[in-house]
């Protein structure tokens, strides 16, 4: 299944950017004699999703059972470490360092 719709989302992409290469390579010349390509932020995202595209859906993978699709946990994570770290704001640096770090070391314990 995945690999299918991944295939298909790579051939659609593939088409996209061969369709409007043309219209991508426009290039503009400003008064300082440079010359820029004129759809730069289309070409950034193009570029983007050429990139990452081997990266998208790999909580799907038969390989990576198990992983969440969202990054919800772990951001509930680092708010309630901010929170804990607001708590103790009086901290030098060194303290908060091996506060963050037996944090992340019971992290285990904590999640039962």
């Amino acid at each position: 299944m995945l690999y299918g719709s991944l295939c298909r989302l790579k051939n659609c992409l593939i088409q996209v950017f061969v369709v409007s290469l043309q219209h991508l390579n426009r290039r503009t010349v400003h008064k300082d004699g440079k010359s820029y390509y004129l759809h730069r932020r289309l070409r950034s995202a193009m570029n983007s999703l050429d990139y990452y595209l081997p990266y998208l859906y790999t909580y799907q993978r038969p390989e990576c059972e198990g992983m969440p699709n969202t990054s919800n946990k772990i951001e509930g994570t680092f708010t309630n470490l901010k929170k804990n770290l607001n708590n103790h704001s009086g901290m030098s640096i060194q303290n908060r360092m091996r506060f963050i770090s037996g944090y992340f070391t019971d992290m285990p314990y904590r999640m039962i």
